[in-house]
């Protein structure tokens, strides 16, 4: 009996956590879209009667509106996870497919991204899959100084769990810090040396965790990142 009080409160205090952060999330986005649409209008008006100074002032707030609207996204994303699941058969193979679809062609004319010829359907939210490979791929390829940055996706199958290695030729993580990147607003890197809000891998490690299965990183023989996601080839019936 003890314990299923403690359960229903635990449940009761994490459902309303995630409502907090959602509600708080959208009442934020209202006000900083008020406070970014007039910046951005006064940037456009005062543009060339800005000298140098007034120019650096004005690129740091808008900079700063930028990275609090990613943040609050972010922010959102994160706490709908658990509860806005839907779970069917997903094709990663076409998941992946779309991923690199999404990157700028720019940018995809001077990677390289492997895949086998085919990656298994699976039991998951397909919207999950796809930000998860997407922050998984996009990460291999920002924290990244090779000429050629490459990413290499390779899966196995045993013992009930896929196992899914995302391996790339970037800068590498320090044995110190790899637990410590699925933490949520845990940088790394100054934002000078490479954009981002901090919560990327955390909503990995959210979506992968709520699929009863688990992610680490390791290091590889490029001096790069391999980052390695088990999840149970059959997810439970209740999903």
């Amino acid at each position: 009996m003890e314990i299923e009080r403690y359960t229903y409160r635990l449940e009761s205090s994490n459902k309303e956590l995630k409502q907090f952060a959602h509600i708080a999330s959208h009442d934020l986005k209202e006000p900083l879209r008020m406070v970014s649409s007039y910046v951005t209008l006064l940037d456009k008006k005062l543009k060339e009667k800005l000298d140098d100074e007034e120019r650096i002032y004005m690129d740091f707030v808008l900079d700063g509106t930028k990275r609090m609207y990613s943040l609050i996204n972010d922010i959102l994303e994160i706490s709908k996870i658990s509860v806005e699941s839907i779970y069917k058969d997903v094709n990663l193979h076409m998941v992946v497919e779309e991923v690199k679809r999404n990157i700028a062609p720019e940018v995809r004319s001077c990677v390289e991204i492997d895949i086998p010829k085919q990656l298994p359907v699976i039991s998951a939210d397909s919207t999950q899959m796809l930000q998860l490979f997407q922050n998984m791929i996009s990460n291999a390829l920002k924290y990244n100084r090779s000429d050629i940055p490459r990413v290499s996706i390779n899966y196995t199958e045993h013992d009930g769990f896929y196992d899914f290695s995302i391996a790339d030729n970037g800068i590498g993580i320090l044995p110190e810090y790899r637990d410590k990147v699925f933490v949520i607003f845990q940088r790394l890197h100054s934002r000078n040396e490479f954009s981002g809000t901090g919560i990327g891998l955390a909503i990995c490690k959210k979506i992968v965790d709520n699929m009863n299965g688990k992610i680490w990183v390791e290091g590889n023989e490029h001096y790069g990142s391999t980052f390695r996601i088990l999840v149970p080839v059959k997810q439970p019936n209740e999903r």
